[in-house]
């Protein structure tokens, strides 16, 4: 039952209209006066406030603008009954609505129903604005935890192995993503770099990019042929998904870098093509292979090809965030040729932040992480 709070000085008026509401079955206390009206409304709890504008020692306007500055009920509706010409005065008190004192009951049964209609809608949207707001918390609380297992998964890199220099850069669009890769070292002369990108980014893809990571890890120390490396991968990740509802697929490079033979062993799953940089020919070339992304058939072939490095030779390892985000006027892979032919002795941190300097990243707004890519950058200077 709606409960109402009846703010009269007139007894005889007051009771009139309480009996009123109350034959409509609303719950309706009634004060004399507005003399402790907070403790009322502290014990009543009211869902709509009724007050007459002519009360003794304060007006009824001035009861009604109180309330309305007081954070504790300036969402508690307050119907105003006051003369007609004193509507304006009503409205600028801060009153829900306003009922002439000549009106008839139904007119104020009327009002009272919208009022409390609104009520009862502005709670509804409160409790689930609330509601909402614990999901939220919990979820920004999950987001968190995600975002430190991704960052112990997708490490930053500023390491040196075998002669081998590596750098590497991890920018998520949200703050978990579907970029992946690793650098795995073994046998003392062999470098495996890999380099993914899963489909969508987010929580899915960041569930995928752990599963990924685990599945990798366990294989690249069994298999140091990419294109077996890559058909395992696949035949894995299939049986994993075979039952999906939805196409969920994964782009991967995988090089084997031989530090002994100073050779390059690579194989491509359907992911962007890395740029090698001869220092002494002063060329800078893709590293073609073609294959189909991981997921996607079941019957996937893989093919090696193994090209041979010098000493001062550059790679360059990216996800495809790199080339649709910038904001140049030429093709993106065309001025990264460029840039490396044209700073081929920079630093390897230097190198990155020019690279990823082009994609704005210091002017980006709130906005644009939902419609950006991540975008992943593995550097290894031989």
């Amino acid at each position: 039952m709606d409960k109402l709070l009846l703010v009269d000085s007139d007894a005889y008026e007051g009771e009139l209209v309480q009996k009123c509401l109350a034959r409509a079955g609303y719950d309706v206390m009634m004060v004399t006066g507005a003399a402790g009206i907070s403790a009322k409304i502290r014990m009543v709890k009211p869902d709509l406030i009724i007050i007459r504008a002519a009360l003794d020692k304060e007006s009824g306007y001035d009861v009604c603008k109180r309330l309305k500055e007081s954070g504790k009920t300036e969402y508690i509706p307050v119907l105003l009954l006051c003369d007609k010409d004193e509507a304006l005065r009503a409205v600028e008190a801060g009153a829900d609505d306003h009922l002439s004192v000549e009106n008839e009951p139904h007119q104020l049964l009327s009002k009272t129903n919208t009022l409390l209609r609104i009520k009862r809608l502005s709670d509804q949207l409160k409790d689930q604005y609330m509601e909402l707001e614990a999901k939220d918390r919990l979820l920004n609380s999950q987001l968190k935890m995600a975002m430190k297992v991704q960052r112990s998964i997708v490490k930053e890199y500023d390491i040196n192995y075998g002669g081998a220099h590596i750098y590497s850069r991890y920018v998520p669009a949200l703050e978990i993503g579907g970029d992946y890769y690793d650098v795995i070292t073994s046998d003392g002369d062999r470098i495996t770099i890999l380099v993914g990108d899963v489909s969508g980014h987010g929580i899915s893809s960041a569930l995928l990019v752990a599963m990924l990571h685990s599945m990798a890890r366990g294989l690249a120390s069994r298999y140091s042929d990419p294109g077996k490396f890559l058909s395992r991968m696949n035949q894995n990740f299939l049986r994993t998904f075979e039952n999906r509802d939805s196409q969920m697929y994964v782009s991967m490079f995988c090089a084997v870098i031989n530090i002994r033979d100073m050779t390059i062993t690579y194989s491509n799953a359907g992911h962007v093509l890395p740029i090698h940089l001869c220092k002494d020919e002063k060329t800078a070339v893709e590293m073609y292979s073609a294959g189909k992304p991981i997921g996607m058939m079941n019957d996937s072939y893989y093919e090696n090809i193994t090209r041979e490095y010098k000493t001062g030779d550059i790679l360059v390892f990216h996800t495809d965030g790199l080339s649709d985000n910038n904001s140049l006027d030429m093709d993106f892979i065309e001025w990264l040729k460029k840039y490396l032919l044209d700073n081929e002795d920079q630093e390897l941190d230097i190198m990155a932040d020019a690279i990823l300097g082009i994609n704005g990243l210091s002017s980006r707004d709130e906005s644009d992480k939902y419609r950006m890519d991540d975008m992943s950058l593995v550097l290894c200077r031989l």
